[in-house]
């Protein structure tokens, strides 16, 4: 985690460094740093061990790194969504999730996740439209996640 504490502080000037003006529509900051599935999957797979054990605040800084690289990923978004949720934090969790429909294989469950946070938060109205939408939905599950990042991932 210390490793990916001192990447992401150091990232800050790099991205002042950014001309947002030249840069091609779709592409990702993990494309731009030419990171790859082997970057990305030791640090989600310690995301998850954290929040396994409970460990939702230490497991955030960790999903924020990878969302921040890949942010259409769903299961990268997903787990974000989830440490805000489990600490508290249900307007960003209900954003995130709300990012996280992107007709991948999680939807059902991040907008059942978005309801949670939204009836906590108490605007009942939008919270029974998310638990109407989690229902069984007739669209066919998609390809499973590319393993390496290198491709744009957007299911």
């Amino acid at each position: 985690m210390e490793a990916v504490t001192a990447e992401l502080n150091g990232l800050a000037p790099e991205l002042d460094r950014l001309d947002t003006n030249t840069l091609p529509p779709g592409v990702s900051l993990g494309q731009l740093r030419g990171l790859t599935a082997s970057t990305y999957l030791p640090v989600y797979d310690a995301a998850r061990a954290l929040c396994d054990q409970g460990q939702f605040q230490e497991a955030l800084p960790l999903a924020i790194y990878l969302v921040g690289h890949e942010p259409r990923y769903q299961p990268f978004v997903f787990i974000a969504a989830s440490c805000l949720q489990r600490m508290g934090e249900f307007a960003a969790a209900a954003e995130l999730y709300a990012a996280a429909v992107n007709d991948g294989a999680n939807d059902a469950l991040a907008v059942f996740r978005m309801g949670e946070c939204l009836e906590t938060l108490k605007p009942r109205k939008e919270a029974g439209e998310a638990f109407f939408r989690s229902g069984p939905s007739p669209r066919p599950s998609p390809p499973a996640p590319p393993r390496s990042l290198n491709q744009s991932p957007t299911n």
